[in-house]
């Protein structure tokens, strides 16, 4: 339901009712076929890193990107001018989707929360699944409590590692090596790393193979979901526990 109202919306706000009316059923439906045919081509496709237990991630920007070159052949046209070339088009286009698909928006205090670790000369960094836009989307979320004007201010850039950018997602162990890596060059040692994620065990679980110390952020039963089990075994059972992100502070003293 919720990949039918996003794509009914991404249709009715770029206006492609028309190019796609030519084809039986709704036209939702149709774009639902061609949607999923674009991610089914793009995973086929090989992986640069070539790690062992890699995943392959999607950049939705390639995929609207077909998706609206195809329209185009079928006499859609677009505002240029407006909307830029095809590559800008398709990421405004997968940025709107998604935030349709769902929403993003920030813990309570979390801004608070990151400028008094950045101000106690402490380094954060993100490992997450994104796409090209998730920094945006981020950002804005952040500045939705607090003015934020760079997501710098709160996060160490070279210690950002987004899944589109390195083509592998969650659980691919470049992934976590690509985040930690530049952390450990500046003389940062694997335990005194604290991740924190809602994920148990494609995400911590992995995580602390690099020898880095774990957080279970438990904050609602919607984003956390973990088996009880995987608590009880010892590979897998995160260092701490948190439920509200203010914790933190607290864990690290500052």
């Amino acid at each position: 339901l919720r990949m039918q109202i996003a794509l009914e919306k991404t249709i009715q706000e770029f206006n492609m009712w028309q190019s796609m009316s030519r084809k039986p059923g709704a036209p939702w439906e149709y774009m639902l076929q061609q949607y999923k045919r674009a991610i089914d081509e793009e995973r086929l496709k090989p992986i640069s890193t070539r790690g062992r237990g890699d995943q392959r991630e999607i950049d939705s920007t390639v995929i609207w990107a077909k998706l609206i070159d195809r329209l185009i052949r079928n006499e859609y046209k677009y505002d240029v001018g407006f909307y830029g070339e095809l590559g800008d088009f398709a990421e405004k286009v997968a940025y709107f989707f998604h935030a349709n698909l769902q929403g993003v928006a920030a813990s309570d205090g979390v801004v608070d929360v990151l400028r008094q670790i950045m101000g106690g000369g402490l380094r954060q960094g993100i490992i997450d699944d994104g796409q090209s836009f998730s920094t945006a989307q981020l950002l804005r979320a952040f500045q939705q409590q607090a003015p934020v004007h760079s997501l710098s201010e709160l996060i160490s850039a070279s210690a950002v590692a987004i899944s589109s950018d390195l083509q592998v997602r969650k659980p691919s162990p470049t992934l976590f090596a690509s985040g930690f890596a530049p952390l450990v060059k500046q003389g940062i040692e694997p335990h005194t790393i604290l991740y924190i994620s809602h994920r148990l065990d494609d995400d911590l679980a992995v995580a602390r193979q690099s020898g880095v110390r774990t957080a279970l952020y438990a904050a609602d039963s919607v984003c956390c979901l973990v088996q009880p089990a995987h608590l009880k075994d010892s590979a897998m059972k995160p260092d701490r526990l948190l439920t509200d992100l203010r914790q933190i502070r607290q864990i690290l003293d500052v």
